[in-house]
This record gives C-alpha cells, sequence and structure tokens, in this order.
C-alpha cells in the first residue's frame, strides 16, 4: 500500500512540476483599424483589430496587451493616407504600455 501511495504521490508532483514550467510563448500580433461606417463623412471614429478581435477604445487595447505573453511583438502597419486611428502622441503611448508589458511595439512604415 505504501508504494502505491508513493507512486501517486510521485505522478502528482511529476505533473505540477511539468505544467509549472510552462510559459506562454511569445506571439506575433498585428494592429489594424477600421471605421465605423457610420462616421463616414462625419467625425471619423474607429475600433482597433487585433487577430479576430475589436476593442472599441485604446483603453481596451492596453487592457488587452497587459495579457500578452512576454517577448510578443504588436506590429502597426499604418495605411498611406496617414495612421488612421492612432495620432502620434497615442501611438507613443500605445509604444510605452507595449514596453511596459514587454511586448514589442513595431511600426512599419507604409511604403
Amino acid at each position: 500500500m505504501k508504494h502505491i501511495v508513493l507512486f501517486f504521490t510521485a505522478a502528482v508532483a511529476l505533473t505540477i512540476a511539468a505544467y509549472a514550467d510552462e510559459t506562454p510563448k511569445p506571439v506575433t500580433y498585428h494592429l489594424q483599424t477600421a471605421q465605423y461606417a457610420d462616421t463616414f463623412g462625419k467625425t471619423p471614429e474607429y475600433v482597433f483589430v487585433v487577430g479576430e478581435v475589436a476593442y472599441r477604445s485604446l483603453q481596451g487595447l492596453r487592457k488587452a496587451i497587459s495579457h500578452f505573453p512576454k517577448g510578443s511583438s504588436l506590429r502597426w502597419s499604418p495605411s498611406c493616407e496617414g495612421p488612421l486611428g492612432l495620432s502620434e502622441k497615442q501611438e507613443e503611448e500605445l509604444k510605452a504600455v507595449c514596453e511596459s508589458h514587454g511586448v514589442r511595439f513595431v511600426h512599419v512604415p507604409s511604403g
């Protein structure tokens, strides 16, 4: 009976140790913006899109970045017409947020 308990305890300890070593792998995320259709011809409003998830505000995007795995990258490729949806100041703030969470912000200039 002692051998069964010892075996079970060792198996549980090994399982816990295996999962404890797993850390999220870095990911490259791509940031895009999209203008709400009903704001064309008016003051434009944008949504920030990362993958298939849209954020209504920069505050929501900042919160999401705080959950990205350390070592990840956020790539921002604005259009030739300018950085739609992000001012230069907002871009700098977003870069600072990324850096504070161990995420690299990559601005890819348009051609």
